[in-house]
């Protein structure tokens, strides 16, 4: 699906199925139980050989240079051949180690020593050490304002880094288990430079770039020179891409691919096939305006609280759902650090939604357009809040973007719109809201932030215990949530469908962008 969808017979058939669903009780899915989570594999020993598939609905636009790539898709697809310092698999409430060895902050937060893994090679041959880590870490903070706080690095010797700090930041070692600590050659981007570097990762995986053609597929081969002995197990790992779902499912179960991201209805009905199915841990969806336009209709807040009491949120997951989705009234994910139970939700109140609009001066509504990314949320969702908006007078043409479209929209803005904003699930969240919702972010320049918000943030992400960190975050999001700074609609998980001959992949242990493909093996 591209462009904006017209008033047609697919999308009136959208309109009536989604209303359908939300209308009649017999036509709710029976209840299911959560996702099935595979969290333990056969008690048997790895086995080598195969090709792992893993079939995606987008193609990255940057998997080999780490200072533009994105934390989603691009990062998904960079995984089997570049490496991290720190692991995105948590023990004891930490990153455990990966190309660093270990790490310590000095006693003033002042500064983080990184001692590295001794002999690791890049693919092109070369050493990762100090000055290959300095390299990379320079390169990102240019670009990554979570890295910004970063002053200057030393190299203490060949396996051991200081990296100064303008002030302690709690989600620094998060973002190094991510894309923000991401390690490639510095001898191949030096050489070729970084437009022949975002297809084309050198690192330090357990696999080696082979081919890569956009929209049909990216290839990787066992690097045979991996620092960890014994592995990989699998013999490459081959990621297709299929933009539509249908297509990409009927692929998926004639055995052409070993795993598949799918939406909610495929996973409850892969599940019951008989196919592993796994969720990873939820992320949040929200509607913004461009509120930090003076001149637009979402610079109002009590537009942007009727369009929040407009939606029946609980109607909608019920309805498509199927047991996986949540609606979300805040920020932050219930049971998450930093939730807020003081917080009243805004729950479904067409009456208070048109009062409000009455009040902003919009007695009878009005026209904008709405933004939604195809392949994030459902594009039933979107018909149904599409639905809602309209009976309380807001005539909102739903504009569904391709990923490179609405990416743009992401980091450029957008005017006299209501976009889809996409929120992470990082522990501890100030990574999130430091990521997608700072001024000194480059996500999301149209939203307005809150008089206070970036000072209690750095307060937020300066504290050095949990129950500080805790506290200052439920301040951020009840400040959120009484600015109506964004409106949050649902709580999703990303669900993956594998074969049951995939062990160990641990593809929704964290997330499905930090999968393990050094320990991921297939049975036979």
């Amino acid at each position: 699906m591209t462009g904006r969808p017209s008033t047609s017979s697919l999308m009136n058939a959208l309109i009536a199925a989604t209303l359908f669903l939300l209308i009649c009780p017999q036509a709710q899915p029976a209840a299911l139980p959560k996702a099935t989570v595979t969290s333990q594999e056969q008690a048997i020993q790895p086995q080598y050989g195969g090709v792992f598939k893993r079939i995606l609905p987008f193609s990255p636009k940057n998997f080999g240079y780490p200072p533009e790539m994105a934390p989603t898709n691009d990062w998904g697809c960079a995984t089997p051949a570049v490496q991290t310092l720190m692991s995105p698999l948590v023990e004891k409430g930490a990153p455990k180690p990966l190309l660093a060895a270990a790490w310590k902050y000095s006693p003033d937060y002042k500064s983080l020593t990184i001692t590295l893994r001794k002999g690791v090679k890049f693919h092109d041959g070369t050493d990762f050490n100090a000055e290959a880590v300095k390299f990379n870490l320079e390169e990102t903070r240019k670009t990554m304002v979570e890295l910004r706080s970063i002053t200057s690095i030393d190299t203490l010797d060949e396996h051991a880094v200081r990296l100064n700090l303008s002030q302690f930041k709690n989600a620094l070692i998060t973002n190094l288990s991510g894309p923000l600590g991401a390690m490639v050659s510095p001898t191949a981007i030096k050489k070729n430079g970084k437009e022949w570097a975002r297809n084309h990762p050198v690192g330090t995986g357990p696999f080696r770039f082979v081919s890569y053609q956009r929209d049909v597929s990216l290839k990787y081969e066992k690097f045979d020179g991996y620092w960890d002995k014994g592995k990989p197990y699998l013999d490459g790992v081959e990621f297709i891409f299929i933009s539509d779902p249908t297509v990409a499912r009927m692929s998926f179960e004639r055995g052409d691919a070993h795993a598949i991201t799918v939406g909610a209805r495929d996973a409850r009905e892969l599940a019951s096939k008989g196919y592993k199915v796994s969720s990873y841990r939820i992320s949040g969806y929200a509607l913004g305006g461009d509120s930090a336009n003076p001149n637009s209709i979402f610079a109002n807040k009590k537009v942007r609280e009727a369009i929040e009491y407009a939606i029946d949120k609980e109607a909608i997951v019920k309805a498509l759902g199927y047991g996986f989705w949540e609606p979300m009234y805040q920020l932050c994910p219930a049971n998450w650090e930093g939730y807020n139970p003081a917080v009243k939700a805004r729950k479904y109140d067409p009456a208070k939604a048109r009062q409000l609009l009455a009040e902003a001066g919009y007695p009878k509504g009005f026209k904008t357009r709405m933004i939604a990314q195809v392949g994030g949320i459902d594009s039933e969702a979107w018909v149904a809040m599409q639905r809602y908006l309209k009976e309380i007078g807001i005539e909102a043409e739903l504009d569904m973007a391709e990923w490179s479209r609405w990416d743009a929209t992401i980091f450029e803005g957008w005017k006299n719109a209501i976009n889809q904003v996409s929120l992470g699930a990082f522990r501890p969240y100030t990574m999130t809201i430091e990521r997608c919702l700072s001024s000194t972010t480059r996500q999301n320049p149209s939203i307005r932030k809150p008089q206070g918000w970036d000072d209690l943030l750095s307060k937020a992400l300066a504290a050095t215990d949990d129950t500080a960190s805790i506290r200052l975050t439920q301040e951020l999001m009840k400040m959120a949530h009484d600015e109506v700074m964004v409106i949050p609609i649902f709580l999703l998980p990303r669900n993956t469908a594998k074969q049951t001959n995939v062990q160990n992949d641990n593809l929704t242990r964290y997330d499905s962008q930090h999968w393990t493909p050094a320990d991921t093996w297939l049975s036979k």
